[in-house]
């Protein structure tokens, strides 16, 4: 996901990527999958500062909702 999200970025264009790339992508992305494990089992620390630092950024986030989390898979 993340190279998803840099791509889209860094071209500021219309840009389609191909679903199942952007899916190995995300199996590949070790911070992707700590968060969708962590989003799935809803076991984020009380407090921002607590959780691990490359989470931190996802924290306001999560709940998961909204998430096609099952896609990941």
């Amino acid at each position: 996901m993340a190279v998803a999200t840099v791509a889209a970025l860094e071209l500021q264009d219309n840009l389609t990527l191909d679903k199942d790339m952007v899916l190995q992508a995300s199996r590949n992305d070790p911070v992707y999958q700590l968060l969708l494990a962590r989003v799935l089992a809803g076991d984020w620390h009380p407090q921002r500062s607590q959780e691990l630092a490359c989470l931190r950024p996802f924290y306001s986030i999560r709940t998961g909702r909204g998430w096609g989390c099952r896609e990941a898979w």
